[in-house]
């Protein structure tokens, strides 16, 4: 293999050998684990202003992406008996707004000494020719520099101090518009633990070519991974003999890093490369440059990702798609609000015949609350053998 040449990532963990999760209880009953969400972006492909946070998801109580979140944190910590450390990253842009959203439903009851937020960094957007994008009043426009920038925001916003105060040990990392993830998630815990990595990152198996998700290779014997625009189609097409795809895995951007590793890369923020992407306005957006400006734009950003080479301890914990990997991208269509949706009820169902030992009628729609995601012990007594009720929404 030419230096340089992507090979095939094969050494992962598969989700479903691990049944012991005792190392990752221990570290939650510590207060050794904070989660941040990545939640920068707005939900401008959803034709929405607002922070996409504040999207409703859920299929009855109509749940915002935030209100899971902060609800998975508190029914996390009521199965551990003890509060949790969850802070959100959003945009300069969309800063004021998630923090009204939050006030306005008085935080989702998260205790306010164990919830913060913080902002990452703003770039200038491009156009064709390289050069900065000017409003009508001559300023220049900018967007969010990328969810890679999370390492030296959170450091400079004093959080890692504070943390580092409460002895947080390893941080989960994750984007806001995946419903389907924990941010305490025991499988992922259980292997940062027990192999004592800077980093763990879980993966889901490719199903498409043309999905938009990161792939992940191995490049000059680092695991590291190369996002779907990047990649030649050909690399991403290769297949197997057996007609499988040669990368197998795809990124979903969702992390632990150990605190020292944070600290590492806040130092080496300089040396991660940006990535240029081509982009388009918003109508109104668009109404609001100076004459002449295109439709289109480029946007710089750094990709968390670009961590993943730096650090010397490192695993993948592959997981079944429909327990962890649901992206509202799209207002329409694949990962769009009613794919997120069905696969919510998916894993309700799933969840609830695990606990009640009953499959639930397949022609009905229902949500579980967060604490059916890691019962506890009271919780599976109360619904062993019990069938589906008639209500829509279970407590």
């Amino acid at each position: 293999m030419e230096k340089g040449e992507y090979s095939p990532f094969t050494h992962f963990i598969d989700a479903h050998e691990i049944q012991d999760t005792s190392k990752a209880q221990e570290l939650l009953q510590k207060g050794k684990v904070g989660a941040v969400v990545l939640a920068g972006g707005q939900a401008t492909r959803l034709e929405r202003d607002d922070p996409k946070g504040t999207l409703s998801v859920s299929l009855i109580k109509h749940k915002s992406l935030f209100q899971l979140i902060s609800e998975k944190t508190l029914s996390m910590s009521r199965l551990i008996k003890r509060d949790l450390p969850l802070a959100f990253m959003t945009s300069q842009e969309n800063y004021d707004a998630t923090l009204r959203f939050f006030e306005e439903h008085h935080f989702f009851a998260l205790k306010k000494e164990y919830l913060s937020f913080f902002t990452q960094g703003s770039l200038p957007l491009l156009d064709e020719q390289g050069k900065p994008i000017l409003d009508k009043d001559g300023h220049i426009i900018e967007g969010p520099d990328g969810n890679g920038s999370f390492f030296f925001n959170f450091v400079k916003s004093g959080l890692f101090s504070s943390w580092q105060k409460l002895h947080v040990e390893y941080v989960t990392v994750m984007v806001i518009d995946n419903p389907l993830i924990h941010p305490f998630d025991l499988k992922l815990l259980q292997v940062a633990a027990q192999k004592k990595n800077e980093v763990t990152l879980q993966a889901i198996f490719r199903s498409d070519v043309d999905e938009k998700v990161g792939v992940i290779v191995e490049k000059d014997n680092k695991l590291i991974v190369v996002e779907y625009s990047e990649m030649k189609k050909e690399e991403a097409k290769a297949t197997l003999s057996d007609a499988s795809f040669k990368h197998k895995l795809a990124n979903i951007s969702f992390f632990c890093f150990s605190m020292p590793f944070i600290e590492k890369m806040a130092s080496l923020f300089s040396h991660m490369p940006l990535h240029k992407a081509k982009k388009r306005f918003s109508e109104a957006r668009y109404r609001k440059l100076h004459e002449g400006a295109s439709h289109t734009f480029y946007k710089c950003e750094y990709f968390i990702f670009d961590a993943l080479e730096y650090a010397q301890k490192i695993d993948v914990l592959v997981d079944d798609r429909e327990n962890c990997f649901a992206p509202i991208k799209n207002k329409t269509g694949k990962d769009s609000l009613e794919t997120a949706q069905l696969a919510l009820l998916n894993k309700d169902r799933k969840l609830f015949e695990q606990i009640s030992g009953i499959r639930p009628p397949a022609d009905r729609p229902f949500e579980l609350s967060p604490d059916f995601y890691f019962p506890t012990e009271e919780l599976k007594k109360k619904w062993q053998g019990k069938p589906l009720p008639q209500e829509k929404y279970i407590p």
